[in-house]
């Protein structure tokens, strides 16, 4: 077990600053119920381990000047931490769980080797101060400009790509950054705007060809239900025009059937008359 001889003042402040130490000396985890500040500044650290989720009253932590490789999603569990200074290590990468610290205020990531900065930065709503200079990021995310308490952001030193975003010169000045984001930001915004209202108009319009070739369709088939119609309208008309002809001529028979039984009834009735003796 590594002791250490220092103790948290009245506050929870230890300071192990040139220690070298290695990791995170076991007997830091006896104050874990009162230590607020912990400096381990200018050691030979190569990791922040899981175990500093144990800091749930940690408010700041400087670990800058070390030789940190791996940064442990357990600092997610610092849910107080307000001052988080990790710079001039060998970090490429930035642990997602970083961004559950809410309350962080200053964050200081500068003289690194990280790639990307997070989309989730920007969670991190009153964030004042970040520095992010000397590292290889290819961008920022535009969204920062949004943290109405960032005051202070320091992006210089960093890959060519990012003058697309920030022009040269400008990364140390914090008023001009942001505003280059806010422009961005707007641009964005105009841009993913005029996109919307473009795939809007031409979704309207293969609506509205749909709609018409359905129109097309429909009294296309509704004039072909309208012929058939005529047809069997016809062919009933004819049908019936046959059966009231035959209905005439059946008539017509029958008239004369009739006549010739009349006459003959009639014929046979007066030869009866005349050969009656009385």
């Amino acid at each position: 077990m590594e002791n250490v001889d220092e103790t948290p003042d009245d506050e929870g402040r230890m300071n192990l600053r040139f220690g070298l130490f290695e990791r995170i000396p076991d007997g830091v985890f006896s104050f874990v119920g009162t230590l607020t500040s912990l400096d381990l500044s200018n050691n030979r650290l190569t990791e922040i381990s899981s175990e500093i989720c144990s800091f749930a009253l940690l408010r700041e932590l400087n670990v800058s000047r070390n030789f940190i490789n791996k940064f442990d999603e357990g600092i997610g569990g610092c849910i107080r931490l307000r001052f988080l200074d990790i710079s001039h290590n060998r970090l490429s990468y930035i642990p997602e769980a970083l961004f559950k610290c809410t309350m962080l205020e200053s964050l200081n990531l500068s003289f690194n080797q990280i790639h990307e900065l997070p989309q989730a930065v920007c969670e991190l709503f009153v964030l004042a101060n970040l520095d992010v200079q000397n590292n290889l990021l290819r961008n920022i995310p535009c969204e920062l400009s949004d943290i109405p308490t960032l005051k202070n952001l320091n992006c210089c030193g960093n890959s060519e790509q990012m003058k697309a975003t920030i022009p040269d010169g400008l990364g140390e000045d914090s008023y001009l950054v942001i505003l280059c984001l806010k422009l961005h930001t707007s641009h964005k915004k105009a841009r993913t705007q005029r996109i919307t209202q473009y795939r809007l108009q031409e979704d309207l319009t293969i609506a509205e060809e749909n709609i018409r070739l359905r129109r097309k369709e429909e009294i296309s088939s509704l004039k072909k239900s309208l012929l058939e119609l005529e047809n069997d309208l016809e062919e009933a008309r004819m049908f019936y025009q046959k059966w009231y002809d035959l209905r005439d001529r059946c008539r017509a028979k029958a008239e004369k059937v009739w006549n010739r039984i009349s006459s003959s009834t009639v014929a046979w009735w007066n030869r009866g008359q005349k050969d009656d003796p009385s």
